[in-house]
């Protein structure tokens, strides 16, 4: 998913993009993928990481971790600036004090399935222009590697020693 966020954020205009994550090879990563910059949040000074690289905050975030990480990108983000939450892999759910609710910042919740049942014509016009910009190869996504189906042991142990940089497939 990290190589196609920062494909499709610097496809649609955004003129900075900052990949946050917490070991070398993913920082790395990132910055192969065509992020600006990458922050490391397994430092405990990460916020003032981007602070320097964003001194006035970050227009987007966008926010699969949840919990404490979650609470630290929102101060993060610039006056009107938008956070997008999308999963909670830090086993905590998001949420957003009385200071969050009126602090100039937008929030939002999304869920592939409630977009489809909500704005089934737009979800559809979405993934079309998305499979446009992949197929045109202005969209890229990076494979970790690729398994037989009948080994999802392997697969399952890349994931939980969140050790993947790109997708891993499984092959029937």
């Amino acid at each position: 998913m990290r190589a196609v966020r920062y494909h499709l954020a610097r496809t649609l205009g955004a003129k900075t993009v900052i990949g946050t994550a917490s070991s070398t090879a993913k920082l790395d990563f990132i910055r192969s993928c065509g992020a600006d910059a990458a922050v490391d949040i397994s430092d405990a000074s990460w916020p003032d990481r981007l602070w320097e690289t964003a001194p006035g905050g970050v227009e987007m975030v966008l926010d699969a971790v949840g919990g404490k990480v979650f609470d630290q990108r929102m101060e993060l983000l610039a006056p009107l600036g938008r956070m997008v939450t999308y999963g909670a892999i830090s086993g905590e759910l998001p949420s957003i004090g009385g200071n969050g609710v009126f602090s100039l910042r937008y929030i939002t919740g999304v869920g592939l399935y409630n977009w489809r049942q909500v704005r089934p014509k737009e979800a559809r016009q979405d993934v079309a222009e998305v499979s446009r910009l992949w197929q045109s190869g202005d969209l890229r996504t990076a494979i970790h590697g690729t398994y037989a189906l009948t080994d999802t042991v392997a697969v399952h142990r890349v994931l939980d020693d969140r050790a993947n940089l790109g997708r891993l497939i499984a092959i029937p």
